[in-house]
């Protein structure tokens, strides 16, 4: 039987012995994004030790992202973060295609509701005033990964043609919601916006297939046109594990026409 490739002199924690050995096995290119690992017990058999060790170095390797454990499926090797600029004036899905991300509409709807405290007073509306509100869910190479929704004010819904019975599939082919509101003259010149890190309640878990709990990123933007009109609350919610953000500050020339 040959050696255990773990080093015998070192004074390190077993379970820190394993953690190093598979780190360096994926920093080599052992297994692609994508690979299912060898089980636990395979793992242990190949190194000589026990479980117990082997437990504990793939919990830390789940914990820091570099693999992950699905249930009833096994241990795979995670894909590297999805990488683009974020810009508060800019479009989520021209943002993934500049940064030539695979993506695909999975859900888009657009239904009218009363604009509760927290939608209306930003945009300027007394509570309880009907507008339309845009719900996407987007997966991103191959797997859902982000839930964008949108408020819009009447007068820009109304000249972007958006309503409840059309135009969703315009957003579900992928169109950007600025573009469209680009082409019905309506040009976004200011933005703020907010960026928190959530954990997945219920009602944001079940469309993207995650676990209740799971890390998420959430922005929170207002944008305003050039006459200082209130035009969109928006609220976009990603996989955290997933996204990492190089942040750009938007300008009116980067905008889709």
């Amino acid at each position: 039987m040959p050696p255990s490739p773990l080093d015998p002199h070192s004074r390190e924690p077993l379970h820190e012995k394993v953690r190093r050995w598979l780190n360096a096995e994926l920093d080599a290119g052992r297994f692609a994004p994508g690979d299912r690992l060898p089980t636990e017990r395979e793992i242990a058999a190949q190194l000589r030790v026990s479980l117990a060790p082997v437990r504990m170095a793939m919990a830390s390797l789940a914990q820091s992202g570099r693999i992950e454990r699905l249930q009833g499926r096994g241990t795979f090797v995670t894909e590297p973060r999805v990488q683009y600029a974020l810009r508060l004036l800019a479009s989520t899905t021209d943002s993934l295609r500049a940064a030539r991300v695979e993506f695909a509409v999975l859900d888009s709807r657009i239904d009218r509701v009363a604009a509760e405290p927290r939608v209306a007073a930003p945009l300027g509306l007394a509570p309880g005033t009907t507008i339309p509100r845009l719900r996407r869910v987007l997966a991103v190479r191959g797997r859902p990964a982000i839930l964008l929704e949108s408020w819009l004010a009447p007068f820009a819904a109304d000249a972007a043609g958006l309503s409840e019975a059309g135009d969703a599939a315009r957003l579900a082919a992928g169109q950007s919601l600025y573009g469209l509101l680009a082409q019905a003259g309506l040009r976004l010149t200011f933005s703020e916006g907010q960026l928190d890190m959530i954990r997945a309640d219920d009602a944001l878990a079940a469309p993207l297939g995650l676990a209740f709990g799971h890390p998420m990123l959430r922005i929170d933007g207002l944008s305003y046109d050039g006459d200082g009109r209130a035009v969109e609350l928006a609220r976009s919610q990603y996989d955290a594990e997933r996204f990492t953000f190089r942040l750009e500050r938007g300008r009116n020339q980067d905008l889709p026409t």
